[in-house]
């Protein structure tokens, strides 16, 4: 599951939906309960000489298909969506600065500046290659050996940028600083401030009243 969230970075530049976490609690809850199931039933065999097995066998599957039923309704409701192969990406040894494909940089900054495609909150690796002429895949190893961060990271950066400017602007009181995020690209309250605060070092509130003290 570990890899599988950070492989998700190479691909998408939203990844709430397409998450595994929501497993995580169904996960806990069967560990939980199996263990809670075992010690019951050594107690019942140590103590009682399984006298009390007609008392929780039984409802033992009760509990278990109820549960089992939460989880394949967790399971349904969950969006659908449409997943791109998640493959590992071909580590080929980092690029020193003089190395890097300043045509590829120079292509990437041009689009972003001028189309500025990561404003849609569903931009994914797919549809950037597709813009820029080239694989998916290569696109990935481009992104990863040339700005040394995964896809991810490179468009909410470009979203985290956007933002700063529109505070910047006329613009800036016409919307609240969630406003101003949800039109950057962002489309989770959660995410945006995670984001702003690992490349800013600050909250996007501090940020705002940073900006309006200088000014």
């Amino acid at each position: 599951m570990i890899k599988y969230q950070k492989r998700l970075k190479d691909y998408y530049s939203k990844i709430e939906q397409l998450s595994l976490k929501w497993l995580q609690a169904p996960i806990i809850i069967y560990a939980s309960y199996h263990i809670l199931y075992r010690i019951i039933t050594e107690v019942d065999r140590f103590v009682f000489d399984k006298s009390l097995r007609e008392y929780y066998f039984l409802p033992n599957f009760a509990v278990l298909a109820a549960i089992t039923c939460w989880i394949g309704f967790k399971g349904y409701i969950q969006k659908e969506r449409e997943i791109i192969r998640v493959q590992p990406i071909d580590k080929k040894p980092q690029k020193t600065p003089s190395e890097k494909d300043e045509a590829f940089l120079s292509k990437l900054n041009h689009l972003m500046q001028h189309e500025k495609p990561y404003l849609n909150p569903d931009l994914n690796l797919n549809s950037l290659a597709d813009l820029l002429g080239i694989k998916p895949k290569q696109l990935s190893a481009k992104i990863n050996q040339n700005c040394n961060q995964n896809f991810y990271d490179l468009i909410n950066l470009y979203r985290v940028k956007e933002f700063q400017n529109r505070l910047q602007s006329p613009e800036q009181d016409k919307l609240s600083l969630l406003g101003h995020a949800f039109e950057c690209g962002f489309n989770s309250k959660s995410t945006f401030n995670h984001v702003f605060k690992k490349f800013t070092q600050m909250t996007p509130s501090q940020y705002l009243k940073n900006t309006k003290n200088k000014s």
